[in-house]
């Protein structure tokens, strides 16, 4: 509580035995992230993979040279109703009828439903994040699923991308909590905190407001001009959760004000 002539003498931790609990969560959490990088493989989270379950776009040992000049998942077959194989590629194909290629030079070969193997050609396409989303509805009902169910990871994903963003906002809201640590400090005399919060507060809201709404109506854009993308839940995740927040925070805003 503040007093007549300012704060009153530091607080200390009643709730000891919460705090425990607290960092022991911290610690498990950590524990948990250190198994996590020693056997996973965070490149998973970074691409797709070809139908030997090769990182596209990454430089491993025993995998070939082309495939780290290739970040991207094509279905070869996909025109013949097969998803497999899948094949990494330096570039999603635009147009039809060129063959496609193993990483060695030969060419692709789909089985066909009368027992004969043809060679797989390109179908005009569109990337979504690491896959090469074919541009025709039908081809894309084929791969929707499979599809659908990198969302999650995508997420990830993007979050993985902007590591050092978030850490510098990170930095950056420390470095506010200890501004307005100062200016607590020296406004609580004058009985100015209170204004000063509410406007802070609200002008935060009203631009996280604003750049939701961008945000949301940005990846509407985007379906618009493919229409393919249109039933993908990635783009539907997407949008939903800019909608959403939007509206939270357009509500927040408008009841503070």
């Amino acid at each position: 509580w503040l007093g007549r002539n300012g704060f009153a003498p530091p607080r200390r931790c009643r709730d000891t035995g919460a705090l425990v609990a607290l960092l022991l969560c911290f610690v498990a959490m950590a524990a948990i992230a250190a198994v996590a990088l020693r056997e996973g493989d965070i490149g998973r989270l970074e691409t797709g993979m070809d139908v030997t379950n090769q990182l596209c776009g990454l430089r491993r040992e025993g995998y070939p040279e082309a495939i780290a000049e290739r970040p991207f998942v094509f279905f070869a077959c996909l025109p013949y109703g097969r998803r497999e194989p899948t094949v990494c590629t330096a570039e999603c194909p635009k147009v039809s009828g060129q063959y496609v290629r193993w990483y060695n030079g030969s060419l692709i070969s789909c089985p066909t439903a009368n027992g004969r193997s043809i060679p797989a050609t390109t179908y005009p396409t569109t990337h979504l994040q690491q896959n090469c989303v074919p541009s025709a509805a039908s081809l894309y009902a084929l791969v929707a699923t499979q599809i659908d169910t990198d969302a999650f990871p995508s997420t990830l994903e993007g979050m993985l991308k902007a590591r050092w963003l978030l850490a510098a906002a990170a930095c950056a809201a420390a470095l506010l909590a200890a501004g307005w640590g100062l200016a607590v400090r020296a406004l609580a005399p004058s009985r100015r905190l209170a204004l000063l919060a509410l406007t802070a507060c609200v002008s935060s809201l009203l631009l996280l407001s604003a750049a939701l709404w961008f945000r949301f109506l940005q990846g509407l854009s985007v379906a618009g001009d493919m229409p393919v993308l249109q039933g993908s839940l990635q783009v539907a995740t997407n949008a939903q959760m800019a909608a959403a927040l939007a509206a939270i925070a357009t509500a927040i805003a408008t009841a503070a004000a």
